[in-house]
């Protein structure tokens, strides 16, 4: 399995925000290349982070569709969390942004929350930035399933069977499961 830490397709975001210096061309390469070679291949992507643009944001969604189309298996989009003691962290408390409250850490903890999401950015509103990351997972969903339906197909058979190849599969098996195990309660 080939893992890419893209963050975010936006150069300026990449750039100066999380100082990640990446040509993103080198993970549309890696991804072509994998699928060549039948290798599973997942991206990591963030929205959300200090500054984005909706526009950035959705740049970064667009970008995970197309690598969809050239192969990608499966994709994570991630909502920023800000942690204390990082840079982003130290630049929004001297902004007087940031206050350590029961609020602060109740975000961290949800974190994995798919509902509760707290956006760090002042251009994107934590609704929007829900919906843009929803836009995001369908998109990519979407183009996976024109693009590759057998691929489709087998992830589907993959969560059936309990036979899981990408941790995406693990996660809706796990969620067919405990759907599952309520029904019978």
């Amino acid at each position: 399995m080939i893992v890419a830490r893209l963050k975010s397709a936006s150069e300026r975001v990449r750039n100066e925000s999380i100082k990640k210096q990446l040509d993103i061309k080198i993970v549309e390469n890696a991804v072509q290349s994998a699928q060549k070679v039948k290798l599973n291949t997942t991206c990591y992507f963030m929205i959300g982070l200090p500054g984005e643009t909706k526009k950035e944001a959705q740049e970064t969604i667009y970008y995970s569709a197309k690598l969809a189309i050239k192969g990608l298996d499966e994709c994570v989009i991630g909502i920023f969390s800000l942690l204390t003691g990082t840079e982003l962290f130290k630049q929004l408390a001297d902004k007087n942004k940031v206050k350590l409250d029961d609020d602060f850490f109740e975000n961290l903890l949800s974190m994995g929350d798919l509902k509760k999401i707290k956006s760090w950015t002042e251009y994107i509103t934590d609704k929007e930035l829900k919906k843009i990351r929803a836009l995001g997972y369908l998109s990519f969903a979407a183009a996976k399933i024109i693009f590759y339906p057998l691929k489709s197909i087998k992830s589907f058979f993959n969560i059936i069977l309990g036979k899981y190849e990408l941790k995406s599969e693990r996660v809706a098996g796990t969620f067919l499961k405990r759907k599952k195990q309520n029904a019978k309660k």
